[in-house]
């Protein structure tokens, strides 16, 4: 058989093209996962991103920056870092399953 040869002509580009379009549809599902929910692994539960941001906005206007995972008394908070209207950044702690504020910055 000569699909994998050389000489083997549009049967082997069409399965190049093929494998690609499954790899960059997985990559583009995976992707789009991670920016809606956050796994909090501990409890196996997913807090969506918009739940955090609700009460970032809520507790310390500004822009977000980001958000990471971290334990904070053995269990898990996110911590996330704002762009504050003035300029200054600022960080706040909230708990892992309650989203309730631990920690501000």
């Amino acid at each position: 058989m000569r699909i994998f040869e050389r000489r083997a002509g549009w049967p082997r580009r069409l399965s190049v093209l093929l494998v690609a379009a499954s790899l960059s549809s997985i990559g583009m599902e995976a992707s789009a996962r991670s920016h809606n929910s956050v796994l909090v692994e501990d409890a196996g539960t997913l807090r969506p991103l918009r739940d955090i941001y609700a009460v970032v906005a809520r507790e310390m206007p500004g822009r977000v920056l980001r958000i990471k995972r971290v334990r904070r008394a053995g269990h898990q908070a996110y911590a996330v870092r704002v762009l504050k209207p003035d300029g200054k950044r600022g960080d706040i702690v909230l708990d892992g399953t309650t989203l309730a504020v631990i920690e501000r910055r």
